[in-house]
């Protein structure tokens, strides 16, 4: 199943296309009627002076963040798991958002959880790994972070899913993922970009991993257009 892509207006707000058909979960809960959700996934920058997306504002800038990931688990309190079935390979840091449809219930939500996958499609640095992050540090140099994630984050939340309240973001904020990061230290190869992944500057590979988890958000995002507008409530934050 292909996401929904949501394309960015010049003024930066993102056009909602039409709803696709919830297909392809697990039932819910008893007695509940089911809804259709949504799960959107973005990236987005909490200190944008320190890392900013696509166009630098004085610090780091994240041009390309890829994720492979694969069902994104939606736990009810009490009752069986929503499922969000295989999101895939995607890139979150241009001018789409993905949306993700998925069969909800009417219920009080407890946990969120997060599945890596590897890609087999996407570019050749993503190939077999699940994560890869490009830009540029303050300097200019440019960095890429590649690895193979074969974890499981978990966000613990508090929603309840209702009928007006049926659609979450799933949001990577670049500043806790690479704002912490020392990339001036790290070593470039011949062709002057930074790479951290399995066997290059460990250093930083180990602090990035430090940060992977902490970095997925979760929002209610009531008009599901796949960003965190003023007043759709943070529900949680990664835990380690």
């Amino acid at each position: 199943m292909l996401p929904r892509l949501l394309r960015r207006s010049s003024g930066g707000a993102l056009v909602a296309g039409a709803l696709l058909a919830a297909t392809g979960c697990t039932g819910t809960e008893t007695g509940n009627p089911p809804l259709d959700g949504t799960m959107s996934v973005n990236a987005h920058s909490s200190d944008s002076a320190s890392v900013a997306l696509v166009s630098s504002e004085g610090g780091a800038v994240v041009d390309e963040l890829w994720l492979g990931l694969g069902d994104v688990l939606v736990e009810p309190c009490e009752g069986d798991t929503l499922v969000v079935p295989e999101v895939g390979v995607g890139e979150h840091a241009s001018q789409v958002a993905t949306q993700h449809p998925f069969l909800a219930a009417r219920t009080a939500i407890c946990r969120v959880r997060v599945r890596f996958v590897r890609a087999s499609e996407g570019p050749e640095a993503i190939r077999n790994r699940s994560t890869l992050v490009r830009g540029r540090d303050a300097d200019g140099r440019a960095f890429e972070i590649a690895l193979a994630l074969d974890s499981e984050v978990e966000l613990p939340v508090a929603v309840d899913l209702d009928e007006t309240h049926a659609a979450l973001l799933l949001a990577v904020d670049v500043a806790r993922w690479v704002g912490t990061l020392d990339l001036a230290s790290g070593t470039a190869d011949v062709d002057g970009v930074v790479r951290i992944d399995e066997t290059n500057n460990p250093t930083l590979r180990d602090a990035f991993l430090g940060n992977v988890a902490e970095g997925f958000e979760l929002y209610r995002d009531d008009d599901a257009d796949g960003v965190a507008d003023a007043g759709e409530p943070f529900l949680g934050r990664g835990v380690p």
